[in-house]
């Protein structure tokens, strides 16, 4: 065991966390799809942005289209309560954000109104409170779907777990060079993305879910 690990209590930030990790597999019947997708057209745009002076990354990109994917699938925006789901009128982007040795989810409030350069201000103005401690409680709440990055690694799929009341959850895993067959037919080397989409099969069927990533998929090998 490594020491690091030993006599650590569930206690504190790690005890509230732990507890929410056993509430939502107690209490929501999670079921996750997983997809690789041709990074090459998003990475260009996010290139193309950065040339122009903006402050854009391929995360900001996969959020964007993560955003418009919602906006045709609005079954999986919203929140189940009471034993009833609850459509969101606008999209409230819950943004997983590595802090120390735990996670926090900050809100960006009403992400489907922002464009792409709006949004990727709004992330990093989060991720730049988390980082000092300097997040609001009201930033922390009433997100109504989450996504989240696992950033540099070689992980190439995960299984999300929901924040309940949330019913949709997206991950994204690590950006890998791999084989790739084009639409040609044609072999060639890509950069790629692990996509995994959580969803509660209480309220979601496989078959929108599958639609759903497949169009997150499609959306970003079109970006331009």
């Amino acid at each position: 065991m490594d020491e690091l690990q030993r006599g650590r209590r569930l206690s504190g930030v790690r005890g509230l966390i732990a507890r929410r990790m056993r509430d939502s597999l107690a209490q929501t019947a999670q079921l996750s799809f997983h997809a690789t997708v041709d990074a090459s057209a998003a990475l260009a745009l996010v290139q193309k942005e950065k040339t122009a002076g903006a402050a854009v990354t391929l995360e900001d990109a996969v959020a964007w289209v993560y955003l418009r994917c919602l906006g045709e699938y609005p079954a999986l925006n919203g929140t189940c309560e009471s034993g009833q789901f609850l459509p969101s009128d606008g999209i409230q982007l819950g943004v997983a954000i590595g802090v120390t040795e735990h996670l926090t989810v900050a809100v960006i409030r009403d992400a489907d109104a922002m464009d792409l350069r709006e949004l990727a201000a709004a992330r990093r103005s989060l991720v730049r409170a988390a980082v000092g401690n300097a997040l609001k409680p009201a930033q922390m709440r009433g997100a109504t779907t989450t996504i989240s990055n696992l950033g540099k690694g070689r992980t190439e799929a995960f299984t999300p777990i929901l924040n309940p009341p949330q019913v949709a959850l997206l991950g994204v895993s690590a950006l890998l060079q791999r084989p790739w067959i084009t639409p040609e037919g044609e072999l060639a080397v890509r950069p790629t993305l692990g996509l995994s989409l959580t969803v509660d099969h209480q309220w979601i069927d496989g078959a929108p879910a599958n639609q759903f990533l497949s169009r997150c998929c499609e959306l970003l090998e079109t970006l331009g």
